[in-house]
């Protein structure tokens, strides 16, 4: 059977995706040079490493618990009092007072809004595809929208993966790309 939903946000997915791994391929922004100082040139990469998290970090299971408890018999959430009500009751969670409330402000107001949309997919702690296969059904098109010529795709908890700093920011729904020229 077809779902609408399901496929707009796989597709929502791969086109995020692919927006934020460009922005992290792009050039540096240029400064003002200091004088006698010679920044090395920047050389676009040519291959990548995509970087997925399977499940959610213990914090943002809690928040999504926290939004759950914000909804009415209808199902929908008080936008006008949801925010104020939410961040009471962050303070009460201990895996919550670790995090910047700004990250969890803004997550929880997302959370809320695709909630008020109707989809309560987003309540979920687990995606409703696989992110890895979803990524190698694409893999093609995210090499040629990237322009490169080679990307391999990796969990973070992968003990083969290479190592780099931004593995660990990976998140379910938002995977991180590392790019380096071959």
């Amino acid at each position: 059977m077809f779902d609408a939903k399901l496929e707009l946000r796989r597709s929502e997915y791969v086109s995020s995706s692919i927006q934020r791994f460009r922005g992290v391929l792009m050039p540096p922004r240029k400064k003002k040079k200091k004088k006698n100082q010679d920044a090395p040139k920047w050389v676009k990469p040519t291959a990548g490493h995509i970087f997925v998290r399977k499940e959610f970090e213990p914090w943002r299971v809690s928040l999504i618990e926290e939004i759950k408890k914000l909804r009415g018999a209808d199902g929908s959430i008080d936008s006008k009092t949801a925010m104020r009500t939410l961040i009471k009751q962050i303070n009460e969670v201990p895996e919550l007072k670790a995090v910047p409330s700004k990250i969890l402000k803004k997550l929880g107001a997302r959370l809320i809004g695709k909630v008020n949309d109707g989809d309560l997919s987003h309540l979920d702690t687990k995606l409703p595809f696989d992110e890895i296969n979803l990524l190698k059904e694409n893999l093609n098109f995210i090499c040629k929208s990237l322009q490169l010529n080679k990307v391999q795709i990796h969990l973070i908890s992968d003990k083969s993966a290479p190592e780099c700093e931004i593995k660990e920011s990976a998140a379910p729904e938002a995977p991180v790309m590392f790019g380096y020229v071959e």
